[in-house]
């Protein structure tokens, strides 16, 4: 064989293995390179899952803290209008109405028909038959004088008229805020100064959902007197006039 065609042949070879080699080569690499793309594309799959059970779980928390703040600070007064339905029967003598909770002394009572406003009645008659300095020879008792308490801003979720101690005189509107606080406001010192609002919130106590006033004595017998409980959702309890009743609103005699 003439060694130029046999050298011939040995080139051939060579660019023909090359060739193969590299079309393997590439054909291989492409495999590989779509089974790490098929790979990847699994990984992200399951990272993309993962991170939107994390952030699931992480809504679903916030929603029960969420929800869990709301019911801790749930107040127990409900709103009852013409929108709410009657179980056991069906209101036709009144169109759009709505209800509004009234507590009242001898001589003021407080409303609450709306959140950002509290009805304030008083009557200087009968509270002239109490304190004498509220005499008034035009005033008779059983007439009232209404006033209006605004809460601009904040919402009030219940009101309570309470006295405590041992005597006339320490009447207060309390007012439970729709956060759980209390704000206030006493009585012989707003008609007296003719100031109707509240006087600040009472401070150091949260998570209110309900005012109740008692009377609290020895279980042993001896004296008592009248206290007022803000109670907690937890069912504790803070006595309100011991936080309020060293105020000089309360130095009425003076």
């Amino acid at each position: 064989m003439d060694k130029s065609k046999g050298k011939n042949i040995v080139i051939v070879i060579l660019v023909i293995t090359t060739i193969i080699a590299s079309s393997l080569a590439l054909y291989f690499g492409l495999v590989k390179n779509k089974q790490l793309k098929n790979q990847n594309s699994e990984y992200e799959a399951k990272i993309d899952e993962l991170n939107s059970i994390l952030d699931k779980n992480h809504e679903d928390d916030n929603d029960k803290e969420a929800e869990s703040i709301e019911n801790t600070n749930a107040y127990t007064r409900k709103i009852i209008d013409s929108n709410s339905k009657c179980l056991n029967q069906e209101r036709v003598d009144i169109d759009g109405f709505v209800t509004a909770k009234i507590e009242s002394e001898n001589y003021a009572s407080v409303s609450l028909e709306k959140s950002d406003s509290v009805g304030f009645s008083y009557s200087l008659g009968n509270l002239g038959k109490i304190f004498p300095s509220f005499a008034d020879s035009n005033a008779r008792e059983g007439i009232f004088t209404n006033v209006e308490i605004p809460f601009q801003g904040k919402k009030v979720a219940d009101v309570f008229i309470k006295g405590f101690g041992q005597s006339y005189g320490y009447e207060t509107v309390f007012f439970l805020m729709e956060d759980g606080t209390v704000e206030y406001m006493p009585v012989i010192h707003a008609i007296r100064n003719n100031n109707f609002k509240s006087y600040g919130t009472v401070e150091g106590v949260k998570d209110v959902v309900t005012i109740e006033s008692f009377t609290v004595g020895n279980k042993n017998g001896g004296g008592g007197y009248t206290a007022v409980f803000a109670i907690t959702s937890n069912n504790e309890y803070y006595e309100l006039n011991t936080l309020i009743e060293k105020a000089d609103f309360y130095n009425f005699y003076q």
